[in-house]
């Protein structure tokens, strides 16, 4: 029996249009909402240790992190020609631009590079997909400072501790763990003309300070952020069609909807899914450099027919993927109309696609959704989906010793230079504004 996460009534909320910087501080990194280790490989990793005494009593020094402290030997395993650094990780804030006008999206990111051919588990993570900046577990945390004064300009800093065990992050061997969020938005309010600097450190090791300006500009506003739930879209066991040519649709007539845990969710994409990183769960684009995503909402009696759609992006003709592509709804609520009630579905072992012909662009999926879907997500009146489009399932983050198995197991795919390039990223449709039925307040228990 599926459970769904009640999501109240839904409010447009407009967002202030701020004036766009000069077009010599724009760059490429990032604007799609989408990074690659290619991207991260060029940020400046300066760590430097973190005194005692600077670290608060938020948490202990863990033991991968006292590591990090000590010049280590090179790993066994490397052979002669990898060299690593001394550090287990190092951390770096980069930010692609340096001047702002005030009130102006003004993005910084914070990476981490994991130094070992093992996953590394981090106890903590900040975590900037809800409305507010959350900071879980007690081992990181991150400043903004007024150059002037050196005080912090941080309203206020909201944390979580983490007491279950296990990793809230699972960064991939030789890989990267890297978070994206709006200055303005880290404060927690517009900051005004000055010059700042921003760093944000994880265990021991924290990262030099980068510094930015703001430049005055009238009008200034910081945009309500709404909150965001996912569900993933599972076709039964048995109930997928597939097309018999290019172009048709594979059909799957009978889906569940299992909800994703939207800061977990967040975590495991900022880690790179299959080469893919999303600093941002709230800036993916319809499109990357190879395709394009369409959605297209048809009603029935018997459920809601979700229909998305890839296309290549000229000046591909084709695109190919490696197997059939994962769809996760993407709900938007007012950030203070968000009640979290849990919804767990029943885990059902799905069909192994094989691959076919069908496998390339222009690819179509029809998604029967349950027949009461609209009743149970606790939507009232309209409310804005989309499609998130994930070329693969996505790995959650868990311990990390299960992560780096499954990463052994993985078997990558030959392909000759003159085949179709290979899809391996994360589109997201344009929202579609549904109606949902009114809901009623739940009845109060009698004494």
């Amino acid at each position: 029996m599926i459970r769904l996460l009640p999501l109240l009534a839904f409010a447009i909320l407009p967002a202030a249009v701020a004036a766009p910087a000069p077009p010599a501080a724009r760059t490429e990194f990032g604007t799609s909402g989408l990074l690659t280790s290619a991207d991260l490989e060029k940020v400046k990793f300066d760590s430097r240790s973190v005194k005692d005494s600077e670290r608060g009593a938020e948490s202990k020094p863990e033991k991968e992190v006292e590591e990090a402290r000590k010049v280590r030997d090179v790993a066994k395993g490397d052979g002669p020609e990898k060299v690593r650094p001394a550090n287990r990780y190092d951390v770096a804030v980069y930010m692609p631009a340096t001047k702002f006008r005030e009130g102006e999206p003004a993005p910084a990111y914070f990476v981490l590079r994991n130094n070992r051919d093992t996953v590394l588990g981090l106890r903590a993570r900040i975590d900037m997909s809800e409305p507010k900046p959350m900071l879980y577990g007690g081992g990181c945390r991150y400043d903004i400072r007024d150059r002037a004064t050196g005080k912090s300009v941080l309203a206020s800093l909201s944390a979580s501790t983490h007491c279950g065990g296990g990793s809230l992050v699972d960064v991939p061997a030789d890989g990267f763990y890297c978070v994206s969020a709006d200055v303005n938005r880290l404060a927690g309010h517009v900051l005004p003309p000055g010059d700042y600097e921003v760093d944000w450190r994880y265990g021991n090791l924290g990262s030099a300070p980068i510094t930015f300006t703001v430049r005055e500009h009238a009008g200034a506003k910081l945009p309500n952020r709404p909150a965001l739930h996912f569900y993933h879209i599972n076709p039964e066991f048995g109930e997928e069609e597939r097309p018999e040519t290019v172009g048709e649709p594979f059909r799957w007539r009978d889906c569940d909807l299992n909800q994703v845990g939207t800061d977990d969710f967040a975590a495991a994409l900022a880690v790179g899914q299959h080469g893919t990183y999303v600093p941002d769960l709230h800036t993916i684009a319809k499109t990357d450099k190879l395709v394009e995503a369409w959605v297209e909402w048809k009603p029935y009696r018997d459920g809601d027919r979700v229909v998305v759609t890839l296309r290549a992006v000229p000046p591909y003709d084709r695109v190919c993927f490696e197997e059939v592509p994962q769809l996760h709804l993407q709900i938007e609520t007012p950030a203070d109309a968000h009640r979290d009630r849990a919804m767990q579905a029943a885990d059902r072992k799905l069909a192994e696609l094989e691959r076919s012909t069908a496998l390339v662009t222009p690819l179509t999926i029809e998604a029967r959704l349950p027949t009461d879907w609209r009743e149970h997500v606790g939507a009232s009146g309209a409310a804005r989906v989309s499609v998130l489009v994930v070329a693969k399932r996505v790995e959650l983050p868990r311990w990390g010793d299960r992560l780096e198995k499954r990463q052994l197991a993985e078997k990558s795919v030959r392909r000759s230079d003159e085949a179709p390039p290979l899809w391996s990223g994360i589109v997201r449709s344009d929202t579609t504004e549904l109606r949902f039925p009114l809901r009623l307040p739940e009845p109060v228990p009698a004494p």
